[in-house]
């Protein structure tokens, strides 16, 4: 049996009905179905744009003595990257502006909060409702944040502000 015949026939039986008894999702997930929740800011989190979600192993080069064509790489810890919101600029007053405004004005103490980022199923008939079922979660524990970015004002375009709020976390925990 040629190599190319048995790719075709494992991508025919991956893509069979006979799947369905499994967990198996041969679609990707739509990205553009998400919540945002902040501890008690939830009416407050309408965001157009989630970005950062992303782990990294930090590692650490380990050369064997008297080998020289052998680098080991050792594992240090994980690096995470900052957790980054875009959003409608919001009015000031809101509870959420308040406290960005507070987290990063240096004079005011840091309140840590949690955030929960859920990637939402498809919507049921096409309808934007709150039925969907999170398909991925991931809880950002200590979250506070440590940039705020205004969008620039151009007077030749007719664009809306966007607010660019960037976050670093203690740790973070995805929900399977």
């Amino acid at each position: 049996m040629s190599p190319l015949k048995t790719l075709i026939d494992l991508w025919v039986i991956s893509n069979s009905n006979d799947m369905a008894s499994t967990n198996f999702v041969s679609t990707p997930t739509p990205s553009f179905n998400f919540f945002v929740g902040i501890d008690l800011f939830q009416a407050d989190t309408m965001f157009s744009e989630v970005r950062g979600i992303s782990f990294e192993m930090d590692v650490e080069p380990y050369l064997e003595g008297g080998n020289n064509n052998t680098i080991y790489h050792l594992p240090k810890g994980r690096k995470d990257s900052k957790l980054i919101l875009v959003r409608g600029m919001s009015p000031l007053g809101s509870a959420f502006s308040n406290w960005c405004i507070q987290s990063t004005n240096y004079n005011l103490p840091v309140v840590p909060r949690v955030l929960t980022i859920m990637l939402m199923g498809p919507i049921p008939n096409g309808e934007a409702t709150a039925s969907s079922t999170p398909l991925h979660t991931w809880i950002f524990y200590n979250a506070y944040p440590v940039k705020w970015e205004i969008s620039e004002f151009v007077a030749e375009k007719s664009a809306y502000a966007f607010e660019t709020i960037e976050f670093v976390y203690s740790s973070v925990s995805a929900v399977v």
